[in-house]
């Protein structure tokens, strides 16, 4: 994207984020998954009403006729929700920028020829867990999930699709962080790193004891800073700059919302507090004349002065979501807390029988708990074949 198109591209983000106009929606569609990240944010308690495909596909010409530009598939693993190709190929006719965000694992030959003849998402938005395949397989806990990533991407590729990578970085992957440039280079993909090991959605602080430390972000933040003066580091096309001349600290709640699978209306993946659902109501109707959500702009609006105030601001940036999970109040300053590292052998073994260490401080007004998650109990029919 060339400077004009990007500068062109910020104004338009700038106006939604301050014209409360919604352009992009992310659909968690089912919280199953056939990986076992010990660090997934996912709590596995939630109980509910799930969103049936039907729904989706009646939101979907709900979103079109709102104006939604940007659309995103995501879970849980979103190719194990029994309607997946069914949703993704009705976004893909409604002509959304469609983006897939998935582990990759399930996809084989057939399926992958299928994403790109029926679907052809913008992009395929794959989870890379290390530079290695002992830690990458450590993380998502399933052996041989690193090796059949390796097959996957360059099978993607030829294909003709668009992957990029995201990592999350960790206590165990930080010092790989220079081998998985490398990888994502050798793919031809472009990497992106995100600095945050968050609580689970219900203030669960187990993912925090594989948290990097601040020392372990120093020295990637000192690498990244070399690697730009050493290369022209490619971004991605529609990158949203981080200060978007707008007096909120974000678009949560203003350009943009994420649905779970119990079709609560969302602020952001981060931000969990519950505004609306989309099983009760129309997108339309949440979105206008809805006190809940003009809360959370408002807090936006203060999370921002908060953030302007800070000498430092937390890794990642400061975010109303997180503020609100670690301290309550989504435009308080915060920190997440340390929480000791244990052995393999004594993390828990899986995330549905995972030890709560202790819940942090939630407040979310107008909602009930702060936007806890779960497998999709009752939800039936094949993964991908």
């Amino acid at each position: 994207m060339s400077e004009g198109a990007r500068s062109g591209f910020s104004e338009v983000v700038t106006d939604a984020w301050n014209e409360n106009h919604l352009i992009a929606v992310l659909l968690e569609l089912t919280y199953r998954c056939n990986l076992d990240c010990f660090f997934c944010y996912n709590d596995l308690g939630k109980k509910g009403r799930l969103v049936a495909t039907e729904r989706y596909l009646s939101f979907l010409e709900e979103c079109r006729e709102e104006g939604v530009l940007v659309l995103a598939l995501s879970g849980g693993e979103p190719l194990m929700h029994p309607g997946f190709w069914e949703i993704a190929t009705r976004a893909s006719d409604l002509a959304f920028s469609l983006r897939i965000k998935t582990n990759g694992h399930g996809f084989t030959e057939d399926s992958i020829e299928r994403l790109y003849r029926d679907v052809r998402p913008f992009r395929v938005e794959i989870s890379l867990h290390g530079g290695r395949a002992e830690t990458h397989d450590r993380q998502t806990r399933v052996p041989g999930s690193f090796a059949r990533l390796m097959t996957v991407i360059p099978a993607m590729l030829r294909a003709g699709l668009r992957v990029k990578l995201n990592s999350t970085l960790t206590s165990w992957n930080v010092a790989e962080v220079e081998e998985m440039w490398k990888l994502a280079e050798s793919l031809g993909v472009l990497l992106t790193l995100n600095p945050v090991v968050s609580p689970r959605d219900n203030g669960d602080l187990t993912p925090l004891m594989i948290a990097p430390s601040s020392d372990e972000m120093e020295r990637v933040c000192a690498l990244e800073a070399v690697r730009q003066a050493r290369i022209q580091v490619e971004s991605e096309p529609d990158e949203v700059p981080r200060e978007a001349g707008s007096e909120k600290a974000c678009g949560a709640g203003s350009s943009s919302v994420t649905i779970d699978p119990f079709g609560d209306v969302l602020p952001c993946v981060q931000w969990r507090r519950p505004v609306g659902n989309i099983l009760d109501h129309s997108l339309r109707e949440i979105w206008s004349g809805n006190g809940r959500l003009g809360e959370v702009r408002e807090l936006a609006v203060a999370a921002k002065r908060t953030r302007d105030s800070l000498p430092q601001l937390p890794a990642g940036g400061f975010c109303p979501g997180m503020a609100e999970i670690a301290s309550g109040f989504a435009a308080s300053a915060y920190s997440l807390p340390v929480v000791p590292g244990l052995p393999d052998a004594q993390l828990p073994d899986r995330p549905g029988s995972r030890r709560s260490l202790s819940l942090l401080p939630v407040s979310v007004g107008g909602g009930g708990a702060a936007g806890s998650q779960s497998p999709n109990s009752g939800e039936t029919g094949p993964g991908i074949s």
